[in-house]
């Protein structure tokens, strides 16, 4: 963060039962705003087959991302989930040194899954390592992908603007981020 005392820090949460949004959930039509965050070392019961650290879920529900480092999360498949007509929006995040875990066994490093109607725009963030960007159980797609640094640009839209590098993260092994 630029200046520490304004920033959300959503550190060290578990969600002890239940799968979906360890940092932050917003369902019915809610609006969450997480601006100059650090998203760091939340997890997902244990026994959950899924999960997420962000989560958008159902129509009208927004969860928008700006300036947000995610590092050092575990357990959960993704970093950021919309389902049911959720919208997620993701500008200026930086995503590295997660563990993801589906049902007690590693899984490909997925930033977002997007199902059951749920849509997403990703812009100047940089996911690494990750596998493919989401994993629409229906065939979802991001809307937009613009300005992005990938090691997989499995499933990003037509037209979407990327490069596939290492962005070299000053500490991922203590959360530093900064490229």
């Amino acid at each position: 963060c630029f200046y520490d005392t304004q920033c959300v820090d959503l550190t060290y949460n578990h969600l002890v039962t239940g799968n979906q949004g360890a940092a932050a959930y917003a369902t019915g039509g809610a609006q969450v705003i997480l601006f100059q965050a650090q998203v760091h070392h939340n997890s997902v019961a244990s026994g959950a087959t899924f999960g997420s650290i962000v989560h958008a879920d159902g129509a009208e529900t927004i969860v928008q991302l700006q300036s947000v480092a995610m590092a050092d999360n575990t357990v959960a498949d993704t970093l950021m989930e919309g389902t049911n007509n959720g919208y997620v929006r993701a500008g200026f995040v930086s995503g590295g040194g997660n563990a993801y875990t589906c049902g007690g066994s590693s899984c490909p490093a997925r930033p977002i899954v997007l199902s059951g109607g749920a849509t997403a725009d990703l812009y100047s963030s940089a996911f690494y390592p990750n596998g493919p960007v989401l994993a629409g159980a229906n065939g979802e797609l991001l809307n937009t992908a613009n300005c992005l640094m990938l090691s997989d640009a499995t499933n990003l839209p037509a037209g979407a603007f990327y490069v596939v590098a290492d962005p070299q993260f000053v500490d991922v092994a203590n959360s530093d981020l900064h490229l």
